[in-house]
């Protein structure tokens, strides 16, 4: 299957996430930022990367932003529940303008996040030069 990064500053989410992916067959590596996302990204081979927006250190904007220039890019879907600072509507309005493939609203269901997961590589595999 795929290889999938993902990305959360909450350890609970990121864990729940990571062993949901496993069961179903990926290989699957955690980052709590974007800053520990970027050396994994350009350590190893990565097919996609599910990112949260909001984060300290380095936030998935930033992140995003940045492998979005990479060469044979992964496959990216943000995911955000907002917080109090930034409403989820603004942080999703500002998502549709990245160049990411999805765009999730937390909590996500496993079923919802197996479609966008089958959805995200079925684009990256059928795109050219990729």
């Amino acid at each position: 299957m795929a290889h999938i990064l993902v990305v959360d500053d909450d350890a609970q989410v990121r864990l729940t996430l990571g062993e949901y992916m496993t069961k179903s067959g990926h290989d699957v590596t955690l980052a709590s930022n974007g800053a520990d996302a970027l050396q994994l990204v350009a350590a190893r081979k990565v097919d996609l990367i599910l990112i949260d927006i909001i984060m300290p250190e380095q936030n998935g904007f930033e992140t995003i932003l940045m492998i979005a220039g990479l060469r044979g890019r992964p496959a990216i879907i943000a995911m955000s529940g907002g917080s109090r600072q930034l409403d989820l509507d603004f942080v999703h309005s500002i998502a549709k303008k990245l160049p990411i493939e999805d765009f999730l609203h937390k909590p996500v269901s496993f079923e919802v996040l197996g479609a966008a997961i089958d959805r995200a590589l079925a684009q990256r595999s059928d795109a050219p030069g990729i």
